[in-house]
């Protein structure tokens, strides 16, 4: 729809599709107003605190190297979609993609996103865990780097789609994979120590990629490019590792 009432860059334009998110926004948040509180207790038991739960975390990644491993690659290859779908823009105007593919081209990487998420085991069953996690981490990081050398806005187009598909990818494999490592009444507490971990790298590299892009989106593109794929050919897993 964005891509349809943007035509041109123009202050009508985008006043209209600033508008209509107001709108959809202010639905939701009236929708918001319906649900009904859960009681809470007021005071967090220790094994809830944020505190005791990157110390069970820490302790755990002590105790398993695969663990380990699966945590430093599942982190270090996080693709930082949310910032490219911030660039992406920029992007394409620089190499020349009208302005009516922007939301189209967004559009279709949710549902390449869909299809991948949707279509993952059967991707894992056909070439194996091992290829079917190199791909999912590896392939974001080479789609930066063809980002970083491509001036044509058709290939623009398709990497930005394929990457949304492969980046979606990543969250179910490596949930199935830590939880195989992961004992149940140690789950909760560590996927709580990942995903904190992996916020702060993200919130870090998100100001160094903005704070570089600033300057040249193309620069930005080969520091996430560089990052990703050498972290996913540093830290590949076996096969017979993901399996057991």
């Amino acid at each position: 729809m964005s891509g349809i009432l943007v035509q041109q860059a123009n202050q009508a334009s985008i006043r209209n599709a600033i508008l209509i998110t107001t709108i959809a926004i202010g639905l939701a948040f009236l929708l918001t107003l319906t649900l009904k509180p859960e009681k809470l207790p007021t005071d967090l038991p220790l094994a809830s605190q944020p505190i005791h739960i990157v110390k069970e975390g820490i302790k755990l990644l002590q105790r398993n190297a695969t663990l380990r491993r699966l945590v430093l690659l599942s982190i270090l290859t996080i693709g930082f979609w949310d910032y490219l779908a911030s660039l992406y823009q920029p992007y394409f105007q620089k190499i020349g993609v009208p302005n009516a593919f922007f939301g189209v081209t967004m559009a279709l990487a949710s549902i390449a996103a869909f299809l991948a998420v949707n279509n993952v085991q059967l991707l894992e069953k056909k070439i194996g865990a091992k290829w079917a996690l190199l791909i999912a981490t590896l392939g974001p990081g080479l789609i930066y780097l063809v980002l970083f050398i491509n001036p044509f806005p058709w290939i623009g187009v398709l990497a930005i789609i394929s990457f949304r598909g492969l980046n979606a990818l990543q969250n179910p494999l490596f949930a199935a994979y830590h939880n195989r490592q992961i004992a149940s009444h140690h789950r909760a507490t560590m996927l709580s120590s990942i995903s904190m971990i992996a916020g702060g790298y993200t919130a870090v590299m998100g100001l160094i990629i903005g704070a570089i892009a600033e300057y040249s989106l193309n620069s930005a593109f080969l520091l996430a490019g560089l990052l990703v794929t050498t972290a996913a050919i540093l830290l590949r897993m076996d096969q017979t590792t993901l399996t057991t």
